[in-house]
């Protein structure tokens, strides 16, 4: 067995850590407004706590088809292409 040329932290290497780190800090922030703006939908826009909620599953479903498509777009032109081409759009 050869040893590891990175070092490790939590069995991953570092570069991966601090990745895994960035994205549960967006991730918290991106949680976190949602609880404002549906206090917002409710109170100051005249939504029911429902429709607040269902606008928030719609979101969450397509922001998921999104997700899954883009990444097949990424696949099949690149990801530099892809994003030369949403920068136009």
């Amino acid at each position: 067995m050869t040893p590891q040329s990175t070092p490790l932290i939590f069995g991953m290497p570092r570069k991966l850590v601090f990745g895994y780190l960035a994205l549960a800090i967006f991730m918290t922030g991106d949680g976190i407004d949602l609880v404002f703006l549906s206090r917002y939908l409710v109170t100051q826009q005249g939504f029911t706590p429902e429709q607040a909620g269902l606008c928030f599953t719609v979101y969450g479903f397509m922001a998921a088809l999104a997700a899954w498509t883009t990444g097949v777009l990424a696949d099949l032109f690149g990801p530099k292409r892809l994003m030369v081409l949403g920068g136009v759009l």
